[in-house]
């Protein structure tokens, strides 16, 4: 952030008008403590972490990271958890129901104010798993044209996320064309493109003429990503008809 660490803890860990909110402060929080679950951090208390993690026990991880990290303000303790909880909701150490019980549980029983962005983060987990109900969005085709999510109601949909410039995602549509071609009656494929610029869908297209499916521009719609909580590129989902 280009400032020493010191002034940055003074003016934000320290101060009794800490505001988890303030960008530089929100930013200081997130280089410090990310990864912060980890033992070069928590030494001999690491085993007591995991312990605590797997127990859903809110309070203890609570107090493992005021003793480590020394702070005692309850709203950086229950930030740091939070931002680590949801890091290892992606990891293989726990289980996906173990992490998101530990969110829940540390939204319900915290007094700090964390309720609000812990229920943000579980909404966002939530997104792309099976049996969530995505938003409707409208984005555009290549030839400008508004399509929207809710045009396809009734229809099995298959959406796939993907850039350009990506080879792993050229690979596996070339693989999706007989996939199209043998089921196209009963499944409608919906590609986005998540490149900054329309251009680059339509340079792409134009070197990929056997696609024959919809293509949408999704780089124009910032919330898009956090709406199916797509984590990787490509990414893949399949809507029911309901």
């Amino acid at each position: 952030l280009g400032k020493p660490k010191q002034e940055l803890i003074e003016k934000h860990i320290q101060s009794p008008n800490f505001d988890p909110f303030h960008p530089e402060c929100a930013s200081f929080l997130e280089e410090t403590f990310a990864f912060y679950f980890h033992k070069d951090y928590f030494h001999t208390d690491y085993d007591s972490l995991v312990h605590a993690i797997h127990l859903t026990d809110s309070r203890t991880i609570q107090n493992l990271i005021g003793s480590n990290a020394k702070v005692s303000n309850p709203l950086i303790i229950d930030l740091i958890a939070l931002s680590n909880l949801r890091g290892l909701y992606y990891g293989v150490q726990f289980s996906k129901a173990t992490i998101y019980r530990n969110i829940e549980m540390l939204a319900d029983s915290s007094d700090s104010g964390i309720e609000p962005i812990a229920l943000r983060v579980l909404e966002k987990l939530a997104a792309g798993k099976k049996g969530s109900q995505p938003e409707n969005f409208t984005l555009m085709n290549e030839k400008s044209e508004r399509v929207q999510l809710k045009d396809y109601q009734g229809q099995f949909v298959y959406i796939n996320f993907f850039k350009s410039n990506c080879s792993s995602c050229a690979r596996e549509m070339q693989l999706m064309e007989p996939f199209q071609a043998k089921f196209n009656q009963q499944l409608t494929i919906l590609s986005i493109c998540m490149d900054q610029s329309l251009d680059d869908l339509t340079n792409y297209l134009s070197k990929h003429p056997d696609q024959k499916w919809e293509f949408l521009f999704g780089g124009s719609h910032p919330d898009l990503a956090d709406q199916f909580n797509l984590r990787s590129i490509p990414g893949y989902y399949l809507l029911n008809p309901n």
